[in-house]
């Protein structure tokens, strides 16, 4: 399943003890793909940049970027940020 906002879900079997995960579409494309921690083992933070083990504790800067996006990551952190700004609820 691929979200809208680019996540592709899988079960950590899946990917658990891969070396590299390729994302291969249909129009025959093919990107990189880097694994999300899917568990306090495994990463520090879940898909929603939430810290495993704090309530309400959020990395929303360069830190929570899986892996080197290349030149000026800025626009990647700034989509990071509002993803993860997404999943709170207004308050009210």
């Amino acid at each position: 399943m691929l979200t809208a906002d680019g996540y592709i879900v899988t079960n950590n079997h899946v990917v658990e003890n891969a070396s590299r995960v390729t994302v291969n579409y249909y129009n025959g494309l093919q990107a990189r793909a880097e694994v999300i921690g899917a568990d306090p083992d495994s990463g520090v933070v879940d898909r929603d940049q939430r810290v495993f083990g704090y309530e309400n504790l959020l990395v929303c800067d360069g830190a929570a970027v899986p892996a080197n996006p290349g030149v000026n990551p800025s626009l990647t952190i700034t989509a990071l940020a509002e993803h993860a700004m997404a999943a709170i609820p207004p308050r009210g």
